[in-house]
């Protein structure tokens, strides 16, 4: 078939291939670009929620130890005797902040496995673009 064509033909024909084959791949990862980048937008607001819930406990459980410990070194004095009453209204706040971060965790990570998922595609795509560039 290709017996008639003259050289320049040839050539011309494979750079015609090779660019329809990079516009293919480069408009393949544009398209997964776009979607994951769409997709982090709304992980990222998520997870920076996660991490600033995660930061609250962790400051409602230093407080807990820290009223408890006020306490104990005060005997519960008059006038120094509201450390339960602290300690219990940080707990209180613990648990709250944790019942919070348990839903947020749990809607989550189904998103967590679908970008996972979706990067995985995309380092594929990117080392076949690679590999075939190179």
């Amino acid at each position: 078939m290709f017996k008639n064509f003259t050289l320049i033909k040839k050539i011309s024909l494979l750079i015609v291939f090779t660019l329809t084959f990079l516009v293919g791949t480069i408009s393949f990862s544009i398209f997964n670009l776009i979607r994951l980048e769409s997709q982090e937008k709304y992980l990222k607001q998520n997870v920076v929620q996660q991490i600033l819930t995660a930061s609250e406990m962790k400051i409602a459980v230093i407080q807990v130890q820290q009223w408890l410990t006020d306490i104990s070194a005060t005997r519960g004095a008059p006038g120094f005797d509201d450390g339960y009453s602290e300690a219990e209204n940080w707990a209180k706040s613990y648990r709250e902040k944790s019942r919070i971060f348990k839903e947020m965790v749990k809607f989550n990570q189904t998103q967590l496995n679908t970008v996972k998922d979706k990067i995985t595609e995309l380092g594929l795509a990117i080392e076949k673009f690679n590999t075939f560039v190179g």
